[in-house]
């Protein structure tokens, strides 16, 4: 009888647990949250630390990157845990391209007394680019313009460098402006650059041809003419006679 008692009671206690979690007024037991160390970490495209990235975790604002382009974060929560993040760029750089969502991981210590944390990492690109540009022509003062506004000119060498800062992934073009030297070939040419996705450098090689001076004629040799002697002045007319007198 006794033994009967006990499996009574031993099912009793299964049943009551699972009608406990079934019910609504019985909850289960609180998970205990733990403190991550996180770091962002802020870079633009050229790999140079960012500093005034806004981080947020959770649509709340977790702080902004230091002038080394880090900031360090304790986050609580469970291992595992999906925390939705998002990071606003700095102005002057387009929305960061990372992850949206930041996994909390436990790691473990490396050696004594150290300790690991989850490193986010976020790229900004910048909206505008630097591009250098080095004309070589060989031919002095030739001036490198850009929508009609001089740029440089080149020095006693034939050389020049432009640098202009314009949108990403946008085009511009340069002429060489030859009107001042009208022999010279090819005359005003153009060549049309990119703003890539990276601050570049280019070189811009133009050779010139100068056409020949043009020999000056030969002076044409004149002859003179010779003056026409003054045909020589007739003799006088005579007076008439006068006619012979009659005999009478």
């Amino acid at each position: 009888m006794r033994r009967l008692n006990v499996i009574v009671a031993v099912l009793g206690g299964v049943l009551g647990a699972g009608a406990c979690l079934w019910s609504v007024g019985c909850e289960p037991p609180a998970t205990q949250q733990s403190v991550y160390d996180v770091l962002v970490v802020a870079e633009s495209d050229e790999g140079e630390p960012l500093a005034g990235l806004r981080f947020f975790v959770n649509q709340e604002p977790a702080g902004v990157t230091d002038a080394a382009g880090k900031l360090a974060l304790k986050l609580a929560g469970t291992d595992g845990q999906r925390l939705p993040v998002r990071a606003l760029c700095p102005e002057g750089f387009d929305e960061p391209t990372h992850r949206r969502a930041l996994v909390l991981q436990t790691f473990a210590s490396l050696g004594q007394g150290g300790s690991a944390h989850t490193r986010v990492a976020v790229t900004c690109h910048a909206k505008q680019r630097t591009s250098v540009v080095a004309v070589k022509t060989g031919k002095p003062d030739i001036p490198i313009v850009h929508r009609g506004k001089v740029l440089a000119r080149t020095n006693s060498s034939g050389v020049a460098h432009v640098q202009l800062t314009m949108p990403r992934d946008s085009r511009f073009r340069l002429k060489l402006a030859t009107d001042a030297v009208p022999r010279l070939r090819p005359q005003n040419p153009t060549r049309m650059f990119e703003a890539s996705t990276e601050h570049g450098w280019t070189v811009w090689n133009q050779p010139f041809e100068k056409l020949e001076e043009p020999k000056p004629p030969k002076p044409v040799k004149r002859r003179r003419r010779r003056k026409k002697k003054p045909a020589p002045a007739a003799p006088p007319t005579p007076p008439p006679r006068p006619p012979p007198e009659r005999l009478r």
